[in-house]
């Protein structure tokens, strides 16, 4: 009797638990929530908040992680908060304080995937990301002191881009194939947007702030979190091209598009502002292929921009970023003499490298606490740091990456696809000058949670679908 009242307690307290768990979704995915996410984070922007913002938003995605059952309710807040804590450059004493607030975030996390636990599923890409795993764990052997290698930053940035990856993945995977009531890949590609946009309204308040400087000396100020906010920005600029590409041609979606690329400009990031440009023209083009009865909308924003650029184009880059055409990359600074130390290492080991660890470069780049001496551009840290082992890591994991999107415009949605590539093209690019896809918070999992969203596997063409 005790037996059979046990399990109709257990059968009550599961029903109880996945009610709670729909209705979670309903609350923190709905467009209300959206709005309201958005809003505090903008106030929190706007009064310098960062800290206090955090610890807000930390709360949030907790509290999230147990009474939602659909894990992209957490997605946004954390988009959220990687934007604005971008401010805190040079921070880790600041927030080391609070490492407390990650008790309950790891709660809320061994909650959610215990209590709300999906079958194990496993994509296309996921090979890529066990590749790159052992790329990052082997790099520097027989080259790197124990000491670099493990030294905490050293094993907390192995491990995170990674055995972390590999994880997240898996159980995003899991959790993403789950059938919705909605498209859970539009749903992904709005909350980019949204990141971007409060990307945009902080970039705003910093120009607001350092309006002063901008007047006397005719262009704009160096802010610390420029190249961070232009690769946020890249992450978003596909985004309205999406919707608007999707008939839904409304002004919003136009001014946002314009404005994203404008803000780039805006951060007075000279990798920002050329490659910006670039992926730009390559949504407009791309773009213009899908919604053909708006062709003229692309052309004439191409055109626009042709004339802009020629015209007032160094002028502009001059305002911008402080450098002209002639000496936008300039042969004396470091990225310079970091490459040539790159070439070093995979001369010394052409094998494994110099590891990600190495901390011979410190005399041309000296980082901040808690960061890695980078070679800040994305070639040279793949042979530098891992050698021939990382060239085939991680040329293997762009090759199915690659292969994903192509499956996925051959079989299913050519516009996700296409949206997909061209945020993936975006990341790429910023990385070739920034450590970009190097940060496993928020830019390489941002990228692996797209990519479990579209690779292939067996629940291929109901997982991101809207329930029939």
């Amino acid at each position: 009797m005790s037996l059979s009242n046990n399990s109709n307690t257990i059968s009550e307290r599961d029903t109880f638990l996945n009610r709670m768990g729909r209705m979670g979704n309903k609350i923190f995915l709905s467009p209300y929530f959206f709005a309201f996410l958005f809003c505090v984070s903008a106030v929190i922007t706007i009064c310098d908040w960062e800290v206090k913002g955090a610890i807000i938003f930390v709360g949030i995605i907790s509290i999230a992680l147990v009474f939602c059952e659909d894990i992209l309710a957490t997605t946004l807040p954390f988009l959220l908060l990687c934007v604005f804590v971008t401010k805190c450059y040079n921070s880790f004493d600041t927030f080391i304080k609070f490492a407390w607030m990650a008790a309950p975030a790891i709660f809320g996390l061994l909650f959610h995937f215990i209590v709300y636990h999906k079958k194990i599923r496993i994509g296309s890409t996921f090979p890529g990301l066990i590749a790159v795993s052992v790329a990052v764990l082997v790099g520097g052997i027989g080259t790197i002191s124990k000491a670099d290698y493990f030294r905490g930053v050293t094993l907390y940035y192995m491990i995170f881009l990674g055995l972390g990856m590999v994880v997240a993945y898996i159980l995003l995977k899991s959790q993403m194939c789950a059938p919705r009531d909605y498209d859970v890949r539009e749903k992904f590609i709005t909350m980019l947007y949204i990141m971007g946009m409060l990307a945009v309204v902080m970039v705003a308040v910093i120009l607001y702030k350092e309006r002063a400087v901008m007047l006397e000396k005719k262009t704009l100020p160096d802010f610390q979190s420029s190249n961070n906010l232009s690769t946020i920005l890249m992450f978003a600029m596909p985004c309205p091209f999406y919707f608007i590409a999707k008939k839904r041609f409304k002004i919003i979606h136009v001014l946002a598009a314009l404005l994203i690329p404008t803000t780039i400009v805006m951060t007075g990031s000279r990798g920002g502002f050329v490659f910006g440009i670039i992926e730009f023209f390559i949504c407009l083009i791309i773009f213009s292929v899908f919604d053909k009865k708006r062709r003229w909308f692309y052309v004439g924003f191409t055109v626009a921009v042709i004339i802009v650029a020629v015209i007032w184009g160094e002028k502009i880059l001059l305002f911008a970023t402080n450098h002209t055409f002639d000496n936008l990359i300039s042969t004396d600074e470091a990225r310079s003499g970091l490459i040539g130390r790159a070439i070093d290492g995979f001369k010394q080991n052409p094998i494994f490298g110099h590891g990600l660890g190495h901390t011979g470069n410190t005399d041309l780049y000296s980082p901040v606490k808690g960061a890695m001496p980078w070679y800040h551009m994305l070639i040279p840290q793949i042979f530098g740091s891992m050698g021939i082992v990382g060239i085939l890591a991680y040329t293997y994991q762009l090759f199915l990456r690659g292969h994903a999107i192509t499956i996925q415009f051959m079989r299913d949605d050519k516009l996700i696809a296409c949206t997909v590539a061209m945020i993936y093209i975006g990341i790429l690019l910023m990385s070739l000058v920034n450590p970009g896809l190097f940060c496993p918070l928020p830019y390489s999992l941002i990228t692996v949670i797209m990519f479990s969203l579209i690779d292939t596997d067996t629940c291929f063409g109901n997982f991101a679908r809207k329930k029939s």
